[in-house]
């Protein structure tokens, strides 16, 4: 679901039991379904993560969504259109 998390993860080596560990309460189960898009992620959440583990990375760029999700995202709550650019994702809703 956040590809560019998972690979800043794999490069320092953390892994979403450290995570859980240090921020959910040792839940490993909970970390891998919000950053599987099981269950959601809240801003608060991705904010621990970021400050804890990557505080010199944007928040964006850790938590930016593969296009494939924001599409069929974009698709159940019935959009009209959508614009993904490098650095934004735009969402037109369908009246």
């Amino acid at each position: 679901m956040y590809p560019n998390l998972n690979a800043e993860l794999a490069r320092r080596n953390i892994k979403r039991s450290d995570i859980a560990r240090d921020l959910f309460n040792g839940r490993t189960a909970t970390v891998s379904d919000k950053l599987n898009g099981r269950y959601p992620l809240l801003l608060s959440e991705a904010v621990k993560i970021k400050n804890q583990y990557f505080p010199e990375l944007e928040l964006g760029y850790l938590f930016e969504p593969e296009k494939e999700t924001v599409w069929g995202w974009c698709k159940w709550v019935k959009c009209q259109s959508i614009s993904i650019t490098k650095s934004s994702t735009t969402i037109l809703f369908s009246q």
